[in-house]
């Protein structure tokens, strides 16, 4: 099983524990401090992912996707390419590039991380060399070693993640409810079976 990404500069979402996000500067409301990934709960709760800096999560990659993003009238729209080796030509002005990762926190938690932006980009630019020649149908456990300033023309910054791979592992049930949209296809086998008679983030 091969996997093929161009960073060119879902999961059943009912089963989400929460919406996982890098935070550069710190959140607004001064819940999540700067350069932390954090997870959104459903319930609308923001807790700092611990997990991604200590033994690691894992990315689902087969199930990821990258597109474009856009805030418009309050709501986040996004448009996704149809695979990871190919992008579709920028819809506007004010659409970002971003990406969506099924990933398992403690083997027991589901959640997205879907975000756009040059953080996020740049973030999983650092994987990509690690991912190339060594997916071989397992998944990544990915711990966030480090964070990196990046420096634009305009005289302004961000801050982006350095991600490792820790190891290489089979995938966590809680990921199992989803196919391997990215995979390619396999063929279908048949078996016929008698059957009997009778949080912390």
């Amino acid at each position: 099983m091969n996997f093929e990404i161009n960073l060119n500069e879902t999961t059943s979402e009912t089963m989400v524990d929460g919406w996982m996000s890098f935070s550069a500067r710190g959140t607004q409301d001064g819940a999540i401090p700067a350069k932390k990934f954090f997870v959104k709960t459903p319930e609308g709760d923001k807790k700092v992912l611990t997990a991604i800096e200590k033994d690691g999560v894992v990315f689902d990659i087969y199930n990821m996707k990258h597109g474009w993003q856009q805030f418009a009238d309050g709501r986040s729209n996004w448009q996704f390419n149809e695979n990871l080796t190919v992008w579709q030509a920028r819809p506007g002005d004010d659409w970002s590039k971003g990406i969506s990762i099924p990933i398992a926190v403690n083997n027991d938690k589901l959640v997205i991380w879907r975000q756009s932006g040059v953080s996020t980009m740049e973030g999983i630019q650092t994987l990509t060399s690690k991912i190339a020649g060594q997916a071989v149908g397992k998944l990544p456990l990915v711990k966030m070693i480090d964070t990196k300033p990046l420096k634009f023309k305009s005289g302004t910054s961000t801050t982006v993640p350095v991600f490792d791979i820790l190891d290489w592992v089979e995938r966590p049930f809680i990921l199992e409810a989803k196919q391997d949209e990215n995979a390619p296809p396999q063929p279908v086998q048949t078996e016929t079976v008698e059957l009997p008679a009778n949080s912390e983030f």
